[in-house]
């Protein structure tokens, strides 16, 4: 048995991330001629791909084991470079998922999760340089984020359910208020992600996972 997931498009074909019951999880690219390339092993659970055209980078966060104590573990925001074909860290330490790229502000936000409770979206320069954080709301918890324009939706969780918020405008310093797209509801929202001038997703709401186009106004 093999699954391939997280599967996102770039020049030189598709990645994806493949595991199967007798191989580790790794990410493989799809050439156009068919053939799979195997790309680098990970260390442990993975988000979906993310890639950056700007940078020519394929972003992802990665649960790393430490070294020292098995029970401690960080979430890193890693990338794989496509011209000097070499995976490094943009970050080192703290609980980091779900990276989101902006080409045109030339940033990466992903969500994180504080040792002190809560959830926020960290945005990082490409260089790893932290510029900013937006805090949750209180009794929400931030999921997966994706950028339209300078503004950065999101899924989040709350006692009535799942739903879609966004920020205001981002800056290099600070970031509009939060507000809500759509109210939560009990139902699922997986794989946010942007395509252009809209969203995308995918959630149960009719009983079966369905995808989802959102078109902001």
């Amino acid at each position: 048995y093999t699954e391939y997931e997280g599967n996102e498009s770039a020049p030189e074909g598709i990645f994806s991330i493949k595991s199967s019951l007798v191989s580790s999880r790794a990410l493989v690219l799809h050439e156009s001629s068919g053939k799979e390339r195997r790309i680098t092993a990970f260390a442990g659970e993975t988000s979906r791909l993310e890639y950056s055209d700007s940078t020519r980078r394929l972003y992802w966060s990665e649960t790393v084991p430490g070294a020292r104590w098995g029970q401690k573990s960080n979430s890193k925001i890693r990338y794989y470079d496509l011209e000097e074909k070499r995976k490094r860290s943009l970050t080192r330490r703290g609980k980091l998922f779900n990276p989101a790229v902006s080409d045109s502000l030339g940033l990466v936000c992903a969500t994180e999760y504080p040792a002190e409770g809560g959830s926020r979206i960290a945005v990082f320069r490409h260089t790893g340089e932290r510029v900013l954080e937006i805090d949750a709301p209180d009794s929400l918890q931030v999921v997966e984020p994706a950028w339209i324009g300078d503004r950065i939706f999101f899924c989040g969780i709350s006692g009535c359910g799942s739903g879609l918020y966004c920020t205001g405008p981002v800056g290099s310093a600070e970031a509009g208020p939060v507000s809500m797209v759509l109210a939560p509801q009990p139902v699922k929202i997986n794989g946010l992600k942007s395509e252009g001038n809209r969203l995308m997703f995918t959630s149960d709401r009719n009983g079966v996972n369905e995808m989802y186009t959102y078109s902001p106004a």
